[in-house]
Parts: structure tokens; C-alpha cells; sequence
């Protein structure tokens, strides 16, 4: 039922631009494309193509392509018009395939966290990953939650406090209990 889709999974969800809800469906392992006008879902799984079980966030990107963090398989990137499926994982240039939150930034790129407090930042145009980690000032925790704020600088909810990243300056900080911010 779309009943238990939406109200059972502690997944994200997102609506494309055709108004489709795409959403991860933890009792089927898959994730469910739901078309509320026409009150049906179809479910992609991995002998569908997903590159894992367990999928964690989906995202739009500018292209109108479907990104799907999963838990052991990278991303996978979904052109619904066509029905195809590419694969973006370590040995293309990600952090790790263990991935979690996305966001997607005011030119396009899109940001993925990975199970070990790293970041990368795709540009899908020029088709190159950026990757910030520990060096850059973030810590090594998982990354629940990332957002941009209208300075386009990147917000990261983990598990230890929040790390705020401005990557036109190439600035960032960790905020957490010292500063304030309420602990776990």
C-alpha cells in the first residue's frame, strides 16, 4: 500500500518534475516510484538495476536524472525517460561506496557524503569529483543530513555536531556541543 510507503520508511523521498514520488520501500528492498494522480507505484529493485538493497536518498538533478545514495553500492543515477542507469561509485573517483545524504548546489552540482565524514562535489557537466575530507576541516563521522543556505555554503547534520563548509572560500568549521549546540 502507499500508505505503508510513506509513512513506514525513515528514508528521504523526493517528487521529480513530472510529480512522481520517489521513495525507498524498506519491506520490498526497492525503491518505489509512486504517480499519486493515477494512485499507483511501480518498484525498482536490484534485479531491476539498482546497484544495492538499501537506498538511502534520492535527489533530481538539473538533467532531470533520479540520484539514489545506496548503502554498499555508490549512486546510482536513473534517467527516467529512458529507463537507463549509470553507476557512479569508488572506482569512478567517489569517496567510498558506502553513501548517505545529497544536495545539490546553485549551479547544478551535486554533493554526496559518504559513510566516513568525506564529501565529494560532482560536476556533472565537466564530469570531475571534487572530494573534502578530514583535511579540509571535516571530521570522520557519518554524515546524516546536508543543505545549502542562500550563501550557498554547505551545511552537514553528523553524528558528532555539524560541519559548515563554504566552498568558494574554501573555508569550514565544526560546530558542536562546545559551541553550544545541543548533544546527541
Amino acid at each position: 500500500h502507499v500508505t505503508y510507503l510513506l509513512c513506514c520508511s525513515r528514508q528521504k523521498l523526493t517528487k521529480d518534475q513530472n510529480g512522481l514520488i520517489w521513495v525507498y520501500n524498506l519491506k520490498d528492498s526497492a525503491v518505489s516510484i509512486i504517480d499519486p494522480q493515477a494512485q499507483t507505484y511501480k518498484n525498482l529493485d536490484k534485479k531491476g538495476g539498482l546497484s544495492d538493497l538499501t537506498a538511502f536518498e534520492m535527489l533530481e538533478d538539473d538533467s532531470k536524472n533520479i540520484w539514489i545514495t545506496t548503502y554498499n553500492g555508490g549512486a546510482d543515477i536513473i534517467n527516467p525517460a529512458s529507463g537507463k542507469i549509470k553507476y557512479l561509485k569508488r572506482i569512478n573517483g567517489l569517496t567510498n561506496d558506502t553513501l548517505a545524504a545529497m544536495a545539490k548546489d546553485k549551479n547544478g552540482q551535486v554533493w554526496v557524503a559518504d559513510g566516513n565524514g568525506q564529501l565529494n562535489q560532482i560536476d556533472i557537466n565537466r564530469g570531475t569529483i571534487k572530494k573534502y575530507n578530514q583535511l579540509h576541516g571535516l571530521r570522520k563521522n557519518y554524515t546524516f543530513n546536508l543543505a545549502f543556505d542562500h550563501k550557498d555554503r554547505l551545511w552537514a547534520g553528523t553524528v558528532q555536531g555539524i560541519a559548515l563548509l563554504d566552498p568558494g572560500r574554501g573555508v569550514s568549521r565544526f560546530i558542536d556541543e562546545k559551541d553550544g549546540l545541543a548533544g546527541n
